[in-house]
């Protein structure tokens, strides 16, 4: 038999060489750096694309199989606790990877455990899934940093290490303040990819030890405040010249707030803000709310005058308080005289509303265990998608109303990603209001800011919501 050995050779070549080509190939596949994976929703124009690519690069965030991030999804704490684990250096992440629990997480909480950094979920799988507010993140932040602090202690820990944004500053003052803050407001996952590429340009991605362990103010250059420390305390901030040229006037500014306020069902929980400025028509807002109940502001544009605010609690459990707080704002001239007064609702929009404005009260009749209406008015469903309403009244009112007969009703904090799909507004004859927020991804809709409720709907009812 005759071999053509040249041509065996050769083939032996070929099938060389196209098997360096394939591993050459797959190697490089394996190379490619993680800032060539784009997310399908961080566009190039997103204002937090810069942080997410660099924590992707990091390995702090992986993304979700179907190629998006969710940047605008709120976060939970077993999510932060994995980012958090694999931004600090020291932690172990090939044994973080060994996971041989039964919630995929747990590994990165027992390797977070030996720091006592203050967390729900440790032996709560139902914990794991609850949301995180800005006060968390806080506390977290500085535990890591090795200090035992209160939520109070801790916001104010992180403005003076400049690893945070007032989310809500006030357009009269651009100090940092514990309102500004907004600590209970849920924190998304493209802000936390903010925070941790912000602590890393100040060197600061380890565990400096446990809160326990750590005394002194200051470790490796990171401003710290001792358990100890006393924040500032707004309950006694210094008072405004008028004040302080009259011995009676302290007692004078105080109940003349008071009786102001109760005339609208509110009473004072602790003064939060003070301050001494040129009033500028820069929110009209301001104008019209002050006008809403007969008060003139207009005429001192352009005047000093004195502005504070007042932290409020409601005068029965009628005039249950939001659990984001309300802040009564009340503006007096140089003679004491209340001259404007606004309230602000913590985490709505617009925010300002007039002190005669019960939207957000509890109604007598409302019995939040069960959705029996009465006493309505009307109903609005508002689509959150482009703020487009119906207005329901008359028979078509009485018949939606006979819809919720059949809701079961739960009390319990219901961790919820994303927003809603629609608002449903009842607006009562006292003129309160109920919201029920409808999610559409789970089928229930959520009492706002009243005791934790949530409800199961009937198909009839979800379909009458989506229209």
């Amino acid at each position: 038999m005759n071999i053509n050995y040249t041509n065996t050779k050769l083939e032996r070549i070929s099938i060389i060489a196209a098997i360096i080509v394939i591993l050459t190939s797959l190697l490089s596949e394996t190379l490619i750096h993680a800032t060539q994976i784009k997310f399908s929703d961080v566009l190039e124009n997103y204002q937090g694309k810069e942080s997410i690519y660099w924590a992707l690069d990091r390995g702090i965030i992986k993304g979700y199989p179907d190629g998006r991030f969710r940047p605008s999804l709120e976060i939970t704490e077993k999510d932060f606790v994995v980012m958090l684990a694999r931004f600090s250096t020291n932690v172990e992440e090939n044994k973080a990877k060994d996971n041989e629990y039964s919630h995929w997480s747990q590994v990165y909480y027992d390797e977070l455990r030996k720091y006592e950094i203050p967390l729900k979920g440790y032996n709560d799988d139902k914990a794991k899934d609850e949301l995180l507010t800005r006060g968390d993140i806080a506390r977290i932040t500085a535990a890591k940093n090795g200090f035992n602090l209160t939520e109070e202690q801790a916001i104010y820990y992180m403005f003076e290490n400049d690893l945070t944004k007032d989310v809500k500053p006030n357009i009269w003052d651009r100090s940092k303040s514990i309102l500004s803050f907004g600590k209970n407001r849920y924190v998304r996952r493209d802000q936390i990819t903010e925070l941790f590429k912000v602590m890393e340009s100040k060197n600061n991605t380890t565990f400096m030890g446990r809160v326990s362990d750590v005394k002194g103010s200051e470790i490796k250059g990171i401003v710290g405040v001792p358990q100890e420390t006393k924040i500032p305390d707004f309950s006694e901030l210094p008072e405004f010249s008028f004040i302080d040229s009259n011995i009676d006037g302290k007692i004078l500014i105080e109940e003349k707030a008071e009786e102001f306020l109760e005339k609208y069902e509110y009473s004072v929980h602790m003064k939060v803000y003070n301050q001494k400025s040129k009033l500028e028509d820069n929110n009209r807002l301001v104008f019209e709310t002050s006008k809403d109940i007969g008060l003139n502001l207009e005429k001192y544009k352009g005047k000093e005058i004195f502005l504070i605010g007042y932290e409020l609690k409601g005068k029965s459990k009628n005039t249950n308080i939001s659990r984001n707080g309300i802040i009564a704002y009340i503006y007096y001239n140089e003679d004491a005289e209340i001259i404007g007064a606004y309230l602000v609702y913590e985490g709505y929009a617009p925010g300002i509303v007039s002190l005669n404005d019960k939207r957000y009260l509890r109604p007598e009749s409302f019995e939040p265990s069960k959705l029996e209406f009465t006493r309505i008015n009307k109903v609005e469903i508002i689509d959150t998608s482009d703020y487009s309403r119906r207005e329901i009244t008359g028979k078509e009112l009485d018949d939606f109303l006979k819809l919720f007969k059949d809701t079961k009703s739960y009390k319990g904090n219901l961790s919820i990603r994303g927003s809603s799909d629609f608002a449903i507004c009842f607006y009562y004859e006292d003129e309160t209001t109920v919201i029920l927020e409808y999610y559409e991804v789970i089928n229930k809709l959520v009492l706002s800011d009243i005791d934790y409720w949530y409800y199961e709907i009937n198909d009839s009812l979800s379909r009458y919501i989506k229209g």
